[in-house]
């Protein structure tokens, strides 16, 4: 089970350079389509997860929509991300307890 969750996380950081790259070329839709599957993986995610290997976790990937919604030159998309249903601040906030706690 381990070995398929890993899986599906590195699936989501290629997934998301693939939007970033999407985005970078104007390529609105694809970016996007790229992006629900990034999404769909970081949602499973726990809160607080953090993978070194690729940098992926909620908070980063809540971070990238920001970014990937720039580079689309979107920015009432950009603040929607930001905004979005995981609120950066929690996410941090989680991350620090866990870390005082170990």
């Amino acid at each position: 089970m381990e070995e398929v969750e890993r899986e599906g996380r590195e699936r989501g950081a290629l997934n998301f350079e693939a939007a970033h790259i999407a985005a970078r070329a104007g390529e609105e839709g694809r970016a996007w389509r790229y992006w629900d599957h990034v999404d769909r993986v970081a949602q499973r995610l726990p809160q607080g997860f953090y993978q070194p290997q690729t940098s992926f976790s909620r908070v980063i990937m809540v971070a990238h929509a920001v970014a990937l919604a720039v580079e689309l030159q979107k920015p009432g998309e950009a603040v929607r991300q930001a905004d979005g249903p995981w609120s950066l601040a929690e996410e941090l906030t989680a991350r620090l307890t866990a870390s005082h706690l170990t």
